[in-house]
């Protein structure tokens, strides 16, 4: 399990998660850059949406580097590698801790707009809300209280949210990851991984 979440606005497009491997003492990178205008995070089945997220960006230059365009790789290639994580329960001695569900949660700064692509069934859907979560259930109500008073400042706000949900399933570091396709300077990419206890100050990127 894990903890993600995503912020987007016309001219900005942010996700957060935290770093937690089953399976291995090395963090894992969940925060993914699509393009100047898109980022998305993943949280289930790693092994095989890591997968599935490097076929995807193989198909890339082929369908394009809008929202349309990784909604398209997702759902072509997205099958494939479900079957696979449904073969590897069946095979496995311990299939209850084969996770076969999985989320990719996208934020794009052109349309203002978060997804959630379901890995299991490939549905998409969009919050009602400002932003997104996916991964351990509290994170909804602990990234809604966090985002009265942190709303302005991504980085805090995905921090102090991450870290309200962290114990067996979600840890430190928490990666966040921002793209203002507009910015006055140019287009901007901006990835932090942020330490234990990590408050701040906010990066000026990371103000919304």
């Amino acid at each position: 399990m894990t903890a993600i979440l995503a912020y987007a606005s016309p001219g900005v497009a942010f996700v957060a998660g935290d770093t937690k491997r089953v399976t291995a003492a090395l963090p894992a990178t969940k925060v993914h850059r699509w393009s100047t205008t898109v980022v998305f995070a993943q949280a289930g089945n790693g092994p095989q949406l890591s997968s599935l997220i490097g076929q995807m960006m193989v198909c890339r230059p082929i369908l394009g580097e809008s929202l349309d365009g990784l909604k398209d790789a997702f759902k072509q290639l997205r099958k494939t590698f479900h079957d696979q994580a449904l073969a590897a329960q069946v095979q496995s001695r311990t299939p209850q801790h084969v996770d076969t569900s999985g989320t990719l949660l996208v934020a794009d700064a052109q349309s203002g707009e978060v997804i959630a692509l379901d890995f299991a069934t490939g549905a998409c859907s969009s919050p009602k809300v400002p932003f997104g979560t996916g991964g351990v259930a509290q994170l909804s109500a602990a990234a809604a209280a966090q985002w009265r008073s942190h709303r302005q400042q991504l980085d805090l706000w995905a921090t102090a949210s991450i870290n309200a949900c962290t114990g067996a399933a979600v840890a430190w570091p928490i990666d966040v990851l921002i793209t203002r396709p507009n910015d006055p300077a140019g287009a901007l990419t901006v990835q932090r991984r942020h330490q234990l206890g990590w408050i701040g100050p906010s990066d000026t990127a990371f103000v919304a």
